[in-house]
């Protein structure tokens, strides 16, 4: 649309209008259709502006959510799920309640991986993307509840084949299981630290030393640990690199670029994948036996016990997903692996 003046508006995608018929408008809430959503290519840009340049903004790297209101939502929730084709949650996102259109936009990316306490910044700010396919999109208003899909689809311009694509994906979601696994260890002892201060607190004055003395030792132990995982001294630019470090550059190289990953960032993964384990396990009875020897203690002396974190309550708090690899396999097999034949057919 031009004004004729110095303005030219652009909408990007019509779809939803082709799709207002009388039956939406007069419906209470109706889901419009929308055309495929390109993932678009990861990029940088730098510019040099110089003093009367024109600047126009890209569309959003998200697919967009299209619904019609006959009337300006007030009560109750109005929410949007996207799952995907194994009926798995993938993000839940806030409507918008006014009258007439309203568009939501989804980045087409998992919530960004949670990291461990440090004072060092690595590049881990986003999420990765989710596999290219069609996904179920459920919209919630108050007791109403109306499904429909959106399909996302590679960018056209990428050089990347599917095969290629469907290797960065699954690398970079193992990528993110492993750092989320590193973040719950790290806040589970940070948890379990504070709970036996605390109790040593209580006691400050009580004649129980050797339990005291115990619960130093224990939560002295519990720190060593986790700071052997994140740089936890000095500022942002000490240089300094532990296994969250190694670990978040990692992620984030790979989810920077959609190309195949290199041989030495899988050689990477599987070094980094290693140091992990060895820290899960040198946590098994800190957490474990050692933990339920100081809880016999404490209730003996009539103090609560230490406990530590659930994992599955930890997952719902952060908004954090897990990925079994063999559902992530199946899914880029479904969808990436037809591409690819029909690529070698072409």
């Amino acid at each position: 649309i031009g004004t004729h003046g110095r303005g030219v508006y652009v909408i990007d995608d019509i779809t939803p209008l082709r799709g207002i018929t009388q039956a939406t408008i007069d419906a209470n809430v109706a889901l419009l259709p929308t055309r495929p959503a390109p993932m678009a290519l990861t990029t940088q840009l730098q510019t040099f502006g110089a003093d009367d340049s024109f600047v126009g903004n890209n569309p959003p790297q998200a697919a967009t959510i299209v619904y019609h209101l006959k009337k300006r939502h007030l009560f109750g929730d109005l929410k949007i799920d996207v799952f995907d084709s194994d009926d798995r949650l993938i993000a839940t996102l806030p409507g918008g309640k006014r009258r007439g259109l309203n568009r939501v936009e989804w980045p087409m990316r998992f919530k960004a991986p949670k990291f461990p306490p440090s004072t060092s910044l690595v590049p881990g700010f986003l999420g990765p993307r989710v596999p290219e396919g069609e996904y179920r999109v459920v919209l919630t208003k108050g007791k109403e509840t109306l499904e429909g899909t959106v399909q996302l689809v590679a960018d056209p311009r990428t050089p990347h084949s599917p095969r290629d694509r469907a290797a960065q994906q699954a690398l970079a979601l193992e990528l993110y299981d492993m750092l989320n696994d590193l973040t719950f260890l790290s806040d589970n002892l940070i948890e379990v630290r504070d709970q036996a201060k605390a109790r040593m607190a209580v006691m400050a004055d009580d004649t129980d030393t050797a339990l005291t003395s115990d619960l130093d030792a224990y939560a002295s132990a519990l720190e060593a640990l986790r700071t052997s995982l994140s740089v936890t001294d000095g500022g942002m630019i000490t240089g300094k690199e532990k296994l969250r470090e190694r670990l978040g550059t990692l992620y984030g190289n790979v989810t920077s670029y959609d190309g195949r990953p290199s041989a030495t960032q899988f050689d990477r993964r599987d070094s980094l994948g290693e140091e992990l384990k060895a820290g899960l396990t040198a946590s098994e009875p800190l957490l474990g036996e050692q933990l339920a020897a100081i809880n016999e203690r404490l209730a003996t002396a009539g103090l609560d016990s230490l406990v530590s974190l659930s994992r599955d309550a930890w997952n719902e708090e952060e908004g954090v997903a897990s990925f079994n690899t063999a559902v992530l396999n199946r899914h880029a097999l479904r969808v990436l692996l037809p591409q690819a034949l029909w690529g070698l057919e072409h």
